[in-house]
């Protein structure tokens, strides 16, 4: 959970939307995260699939598991009260200027929030199927998949999940300021002024965190990867189907090897 809040308030602070508002949907976001922890895979783990979409007077947040769903829920039953249903739900609808609960056919659930972040009123529709349109296939061997569009939007979310993820395992890595540092260097090597989107991957495993951020132009990591490089433990560069992309490794020097 603390990974998705610290992704939006990056997603947030880059759409500028005000503090109130923020808070809404941070709290409405987490509860339907602690709805899929909770109830969508009992006694084993599963995706989750959080998808945010910034736009004129409205903020939009999908939340998707491809667990056991929530059942003979309709609209009715989410504007009539608490008595109706879970109280995390209750407290969505209560944050929310409208809110949809679906059961797919390919099973799982989807929580749809939507938030009024202007002077216009938000109307009771969501944003149509192709505004959820999935972003690039997630690099093999990452845990975590962040997708942003723009492009400019990186560089207020490595920072932040690096620090949430390093936080949430008790990582002693790198100084804020060097997270701070390293955040602005993985943004040097991309382009910023992209159309298309950017795919940051979060892996751990034996006590080190790999980043890993794409793609990338090839000119840039000959010219800027040397800073980056004394920033971290290891820097290499691979391949997928989007196009080059760069992976550092960061090593928890804080903890001592089991014996």
């Amino acid at each position: 959970m603390a990974i998705v809040r610290a992704a939006l308030t990056g997603l947030l602070e880059f759409s500028a939307c005000a503090e109130e508002v923020s808070t809404d949907v941070r709290t409405a976001v987490s509860e339907a995260c602690n709805n899929v922890v909770m109830h969508a895979y009992p006694g084993r783990h599963g995706p989750m699939r959080v998808v945010a979409i910034s736009g004129p007077d409205l903020f939009e947040v999908q939340v998707r598991d491809e667990g056991a769903g929530i059942h003979q829920i309709s609209r009715d039953r989410l504007t009539g009260g608490a008595e109706h249903m879970g109280l995390g739900l209750a407290l969505i609808s209560a944050l929310c200027d409208h809110v949809q609960v679906r059961n797919p056919a390919a099973g799982g659930t989807e929580v749809t929030m939507r938030f009024r972040t202007g002077e216009h009123e938000a109307d009771d529709g969501f944003s149509p199927a192709q505004s959820w349109a999935d972003g690039p296939e997630q690099p093999p061997g990452d845990d975590i998949l962040l997708w942003c569009r723009p492009a400019a939007m990186l560089g207020h979310l490595v920072g932040r999940v690096a620090r949430a993820t390093a936080a949430g395992l008790g990582f002693t890595i790198a100084g804020a300021s060097d997270l701070y540092a390293i955040n602005d260097a993985l943004v040097g090597l991309t382009d910023v002024t992209s159309a298309g989107g950017l795919t940051v991957g979060v892996s751990v495993s034996d006590r080190r965190m790999m980043l890993t951020v794409g793609p990338v132009a090839d000119a840039a990591l000959g010219a800027r990867a040397g800073g980056l490089a004394g920033l971290v433990d290891a820097i290499s560069t691979t391949r997928h189907a989007q196009g080059e992309f760069v992976r550092v490794t960061l090593a928890d020097h804080g903890r001592q090897p089991v014996a």
